[in-house]
């Protein structure tokens, strides 16, 4: 039967009968799943078989609907009619299993005792190997094994916006075929995603049915490390991720922005909950220590975001006793790559806030770099950013610069007043 239809094979086969024997010079099936030949004799008398059999073309979805691919192999059968034992070695081509693609396939297989058993397998995914021993249980459809992986391509995993290589150091099988459940370790030495440089990478995952889990991990990462853990249903793309970041330092992470150096370090906590497909949200409470920007030091501080379907709302606040710096972003659309917040500046020395634009500025001369050098003060600004992420308009409600003064060589300094500035730009 097939989905409650009944399925058509056509047989034919060459054969004599001859002292209780069944003599099978050549036998053909041929169905919509694929073809065989055999060819051997069976003992009736005895109950003894000595068949070789041959796959021709046989679709293995048809038999296994999760995957998808075509296999031939060579066999022999011995034993019995009522207890068969089979031994020969299968190659699959074009085999698909979810999004993963595999062009070629081999591997021992056996079957006795209702056993269909996997061994030695030859599985590449590029330059990467597959390696270990699986059964399945024809009559209970109860699965048994034991896999591991060496150097496979995440590209080739169907995994977007991450590139290096995993291995799989265990992968324990068991379930049935209807529902199987694999309990794995994975781990990498180095993975770019991003744009950020990551590793060493090590997660304890496991799959049962539609539900992914993540029982432990550790992820390092500029100097620190991420640990998280998990569950999801990848049916309905439900489920919940929660991190714990310790110790991430912003100067070991290439942001790739030209100009921007970024210094200090994390620690914090965030969660991600997916409510079904592209239902998904995020919070986190992040602690920033000795944050600077282009040798321009901030303090310490915190920050706290959420995102909600691709928005991203966000307040951070990070002082010293040199100056406080406060961030609304009310309003950042990853998906639009459009931004809307405020930022409000006080209290920072003048000297030191423009020591960092300095690399970035081209002076005309180098008298007018060296009054830009020796210009003081307080400075204190107020103002929104709004528009893409690539060309944002900056709008300065208001910048002061109190107490200003052009320092002389000497000790001492030049007093210059009070400026006040409005502006886009």
């Amino acid at each position: 039967p097939d989905g409650g239809r009944a399925t058509q094979v056509q047989l034919q086969a060459d054969a004599d009968w001859q002292d209780g024997k069944l003599l099978l010079r050549r036998g053909v099936v041929q169905g919509p799943g694929g073809g065989a030949t055999a060819q051997g004799e069976w003992d009736i008398t005895q109950d003894e078989l000595d068949l070789s059999v041959s796959l021709q073309g046989l679709n293995i979805d048809r038999y296994v609907p999760q995957v998808k691919g075509v296999a031939i192999g060579d066999f022999r059968v011995t034993g019995s009619a009522a207890a068969p034992l089979m031994a020969g070695r299968a190659s699959a081509y074009g085999l698909q299993v979810g999004d993963v693609q595999i062009p070629r396939a081999a591997a021992s297989l056996g079957f006795a005792d209702d056993w269909l058993s996997i061994r030695d397998p030859e599985i590449s995914l590029g330059a990467g190997q597959i390696k270990g021993l699986a059964r399945w249980n024809v009559r209970t459809n109860a699965l048994e094994g034991a896999l591991r992986a060496d150097n496979i391509l995440l590209g080739l995993l169907g995994v977007e916006d991450a590139e290096g290589r995993v291995s799989v150091e265990e992968a324990l099988l068991s379930g049935t075929l209807d529902r199987p459940v694999v309990r794995a370790v994975l781990a990498s030495d180095q993975l770019l995603a991003g744009g950020v440089d990551i590793g060493p990478v090590r997660a304890t995952v496991a799959l049962e049915g539609d539900e992914l889990g993540l029982s432990e991990s550790e992820i390092q990462v500029g100097g620190g490390r991420i640990s998280a853990v998990g569950r999801l249903n990848l049916a309905r793309q439900q489920g919940q991720f929660a991190a714990e970041i310790k110790g991430v330092k912003l100067q070991e992470i290439d942001l790739n922005v030209p100009g921007l150096r970024v210094g200090g370090e994390i620690n914090g906590v965030a969660t991600w909950t997916s409510t079904g497909p592209q239902e998904n949200s995020a919070t986190s409470t992040l602690q920033l220590r000795d944050l600077g920007i282009n040798d321009f030091y901030l303090g310490n501080g915190g920050l706290t975001a959420n995102l909600n379907e691709g928005v991203v709302v966000a307040t951070a606040a990070v002082g010293s006793t040199q100056g406080f710096v406060d961030v609304q972003a009310e309003r950042i659309d990853l998906n639009a790559r459009q931004l809307t917040a405020r930022i409000t500046g006080s209290g920072f020395d003048l000297a030191e806030s423009l020591a960092g634009l300095e690399p970035q500025i081209q002076f005309p001369t180098p008298e007018l770099r060296e009054v830009f050098r020796r210009l003081a003060g307080e400075l204190n600004l107020q103002a929104e950013v709004q528009g893409s992420f690539e060309a944002p308009m900056i709008t300065v409600s208001q910048l002061s610069l109190d107490g200003l003064a052009l320092a002389d060589r000497g000790a001492g300094a030049r007093r210059l007043g009070r400026i006040t500035l409005k502006g886009q730009g």
